[in-house]
């Protein structure tokens, strides 16, 4: 029985790893290293995942599968909202659902994520122009208000900095206090999304992708 219980410890602990095209780690191998507010929040939760969401989704697909896990826990299964821990990470595209309406006009974030986009999912973002950046306003002052943690991914502000910086013959530094200054009140900045990814498997957060 031991056995058994060490290799789902196993394989829990490595299937961020799997996902992510990283080499695999047990849960209990990772280095000893301080954990960030968020993890320390989440990780005595009785139930908690880590999403990853690195697409931008016109119809704010991210933020209704955020619910919708929670909702599974605290209605179908009957538990308290206080035991169930989420941890809502965006970074590529997904980006800009964290940034301000003033944000999204000044980094001209409504062309940049509709490039990265499917065609016909761009043609409906260009269509609701200004209005886009709602989507992101009020899901994640919802699902704030709700217990989640919300994670900024410093790596894409950083490339992000760095284009728009060479756009405008700028410091890329000055840009990325602009972007930081930009994010949605409480959300929280992490250096890299797939190292808190890592973090958050070795902690015991189930890896969920919304890609």
């Amino acid at each position: 029985m031991a056995e058994r219980r060490q290799m789902f410890r196993w394989l829990l602990g490595g299937s961020a790893g799997i996902a992510l095209g990283m080499p695999v780690f047990r849960a209990n191998a990772m280095p000893s290293i301080a954990a960030d507010a968020w993890l320390d929040d989440l990780a005595p939760r009785k139930q908690k995942a880590f999403l990853d969401i690195p697409t931008f989704f016109v119809d704010g697909t991210p933020f209704r599968r955020a619910n919708a896990l929670l909702t599974a826990f605290t209605t179908s299964y009957g538990m308290a909202g206080s035991d169930v821990g989420i941890a809502f990470g965006a970074h590529g595209g997904a980006l800009a659902y964290l940034m301000s309406p003033d944000g999204w006009k000044e980094f001209g974030l409504l062309d940049r994520v509709a490039n990265g986009l499917r065609p016909e999912d761009a043609v409906k973002l260009r269509a609701m122009g200004a209005a886009a950046s709602a989507i992101g306003v009020d899901g994640v002052k919802d699902i704030r208000a709700k217990g989640m943690r919300v994670l900024a991914c410093r790596n894409t502000m950083g490339r992000w900095s760095r284009d728009i910086a060479a756009a405008r013959q700028v410091s890329a530094d000055s840009v990325l206090k602009q972007l930081e200054q930009a994010l949605h009140p409480g959300v929280e900045p992490v250096p890299a999304m797939i190292s808190a990814a890592v973090l958050a498997q070795s902690r015991g957060l189930a890896y969920v992708s919304i890609a």
